[in-house]
Order: C-alpha cells, then structure tokens, then sequence
C-alpha cells in the first residue's frame, strides 16, 4: 500500500485563449465552412518557465524539501540525480538557469521538475508538470505526490525479510490494520494541506484542487516466479492519467516495491477489510477500486501473489459488480464477502501497529 495525492493548480494571471484548426475530421469541415468560427481553442499560459520554477523552489523551500531528482525542460534533461545526491535543489536551479535562454524561457511546452523528501514516517515523491499549453479549463501546473512508507524501506534479501517480520504485526487483527492506515493516511494528508498552503503563499493562484487516494500494487508471478522491480523497465516520465511517480524512472522508489506487494499478498492470506483504495498492476495501470463498503480481501484472487493479473481477474468478473466511473471498475463490498455497514471494524488503539 501506498499514498498517492494529487494537487491542480490555477495561477492567478493573464491567459491567451487561442483558436486551433480542429483534429477530427467532421469538426474540420465545419472549421473551413464557417471561416474558422467552428474551432477548438486552447489555453496559452503567460508566465516564462524561469518565473515559475523559482517560485516552485520557494514552495519547496518553505516545506525544506531540497532534493531534487530530476528537471527537464520540453524532454531535455537540465538536470538528472541518478546516484541520490543531497541537497542538491538549488545546484539544479543554478545550472538550469545558466543553460537557459529568453527564447526557451518564453516559448517552452512543458517543464518536469521532480523532487523527494523525508518527513515524519514517510518518503515522499513529487512530480510537477507544468503545461504552458492545455486545453480550456485544464489547470497548467499539476502536482503528484506519492507517500512510502519509511519503516519497510529494504535493499537486499536480508533487509526485505526483516521487514516482512515487522510488517507481521499489522495483519494480526482488523482493529491494528485499521489504526496503522489511519494513522498514516492522516500524517500524508497533512503533508499534502501543507503543501497547498505554501503553494497560495508563494503562488497567486485562482484555484488549487486537492484530492488523495490509497493505493495498492497487485502481486503477480507469471509462470511462478516472482518478477524483480529492478528487472522491469518503468514507465517513462511524465506520464498522464492514473500513473504516479513510484512507476517512473526513480531508482529510489525500487527500494519500497518489495513492501509493498507483500502488502497486498498479507491482505488476502489475512483475509482484511479493506474499502476507498484503487487496485494497480506492478506497472501502474489502474485494474479497479474498492468503494466505501467493506470487502474481504481473502475474496480477491488479484491481490493472491501466487495468481497471474489474468488469472486473478478472470476470478474476480465471476462476482464483481460494475460501475463505469472515469474508465475505472468499482468492485463492491456487498458482492465480495463485506458487511452491510458503510465502514470497516475498528478501534483507536493498536499498541503492536502504531495506533492512536
């Protein structure tokens, strides 16, 4: 499991609004008959791409977040961190601003600017878009923030099997499942009302959207071998849509992969109630989302290590329940095994998992 936040923001400044020549075929006819007054249009923002990283390093600044891992400029590389330098923001700040000119200042298409930090018990992984171009309505700047859970940070074989002992404890009952998740879930929602607010203090802005999810990764062994994150080749950054920055090209993030398909693969041994999270592949692709109503984990063979995605999900269609929401499967409660209450048993303590 992990924590993923997303934050849209809307700066408060001058946007020119432009007519485009339409891409689909009908809509281009109509552009051409009514002399261009039928047209798509899109957002071209006003600000230059020097003016708006340097208030992004204010915001982080503020947060004393000073590593960065990466900074690109239209899929050019100013500054890549591949061997986990410290405190190294302002030295990629610095070279981005000697390389720099007006002309790419002014006329850029998209920045990239990735950033981690650690705070409290988690370790966060940022990554900013920023969109000098965008269709009506879409916010330019949009901020993914990935939370990992610090204690289960292994490397080698011997690290990961001290973490599945500690990790142990949290599937002992539902009530210390409960509390440990509710417990980080709200240290990550603190993070993210802290960012917004250091956001509107360095940024005028019209508008910032937050939202926040709970995620799991779907274990699969194809042909009974479990695959090793350092083996795949990650998704390419950025991305759009559901992807988040643990599925990139960060080195960093590999070292918590382990955790978390173990986690899912407790969940079902344990058979865990689990609701609100979304379920992904080891590659980031969204397979479906447990509602608000409970569901037994036991009664998921996707989250079984032992169980292919195609096995898993030729299992699952045999009971789910569909609901078409933005593309995404909802698989509920009262089809899998969950009660007829609106939330999971639990309590406000679990000394063994780090309750309230």
């Amino acid at each position: 499991m992990y924590f993923s936040g997303s934050l849209t923001i809307d700066p408060a400044q001058l946007t020119n609004i432009e007519r485009i020549r339409p891409q689909k075929a009908f809509r281009r006819m109509l552009h051409h008959l009514t002399a261009g007054l039928i047209s798509d249009q899109e957002e071209h923002e006003t600000f230059t791409a020097v003016a708006i990283l340097q208030q992004l390093n204010q915001v982080f600044r503020q947060l004393g977040i000073t590593d960065i891992i990466r900074l690109s400029h239209d899929d050019i590389d100013f500054y890549h961190d591949t061997e986990g330098r410290k405190d190294d923001l302002k030295e990629a700040f610095d070279q981005y601003d000697l390389s720099i000119n007006e002309a790419m200042s002014k006329v850029f298409e998209q920045l990239v600017l990735v950033v981690d930090h650690q705070r409290e018990s988690l370790y966060y992984l940022i990554e900013v878009t920023v969109n000098r171009t965008h269709a009506v309505g879409d916010y330019p700047i949009a901020i993914k923030v990935n939370g990992l859970l610090r204690e289960f940070c292994s490397e080698t074989d011997a690290e990961h099997k001290q973490v599945e002992q500690r990790m142990s404890t949290i599937f002992t009952s539902q009530q210390c499942y409960d509390a440990f998740v509710r417990k980080h879930a709200a240290t990550f929602e603190a993070f993210l009302y802290d960012l917004q607010l250091a956001i509107q203090r360095v940024i005028r802005v019209d508008d910032v959207q937050v939202s926040h999810h709970r995620r799991l990764i779907a274990p699969q062994r194809p042909d009974g071998v479990r695959r090793r994150r350092a083996d795949r080749k990650p998704v390419p950054s950025p991305r759009s849509g559901n992807y988040d920055p643990v599925f990139g090209e960060y080195p960093a993030a590999d070292l918590y992969f382990p955790y978390m398909l173990l986690w899912s693969d407790s969940l079902h041994d344990h058979h865990i109630q689990i609701q609100e999270v979304d379920i992904l592949t080891e590659d980031g692709e969204l397979l479906g989302s447990i509602d608000e109503e409970c569901v037994d984990a036991g009664e998921l063979p996707i989250l079984d290590e032992d169980t292919t995605y195609e096995e898993g999900m030729a299992a699952t269609t045999k009971h789910e329940t569909y609901a078409q929401e933005a593309d995404t499967t909802s698989w509920f409660g009262s089809d899998w095994g969950g009660d007829d209450s609106s939330s999971c048993s639990s309590c406000s303590s679990c000394s063994s998992c780090g309750g309230d």
